[in-house]
């Protein structure tokens, strides 16, 4: 493969694509977004470099899998941190 390889570049369009399926699947709904030239976008009416766009992308990446993660806890786990929640209020209540 060369370094040119044009199927290592990234798009503005993969960049919009990854970005829009991030947000909606985190915050349930499409932002507006539109590639403005030279490196940067209009995302929900804010002027927004790529780098920070990308940036972004994997913090909502991110954020989803911790979600996802979340859901998978053993209810052993979850049953758990409720007693010791509840045991912390009560301590609380007695106090």
């Amino acid at each position: 493969m060369s370094v040119l390889d044009p199927t290592l570049t990234i798009t503005s369009r993969d960049i919009i694509e990854s970005y829009v399926e991030s947000y909606r699947t985190c915050y349930l709904r499409k932002p507006s977004m539109r590639y403005l030239g030279n490196g940067w976008y209009l995302v929900d009416d804010e002027i927004v470099h790529q780098a920070i766009i990308i940036q972004e992308t994997g913090r909502l990446q991110h954020l989803l899998r911790q979600q996802v993660q979340q859901k998978r806890m053993n209810p052993e786990k979850v049953q758990e941190r409720k007693g010791i929640v509840q045991r912390l209020i009560s301590r609380l209540r007695g106090l």
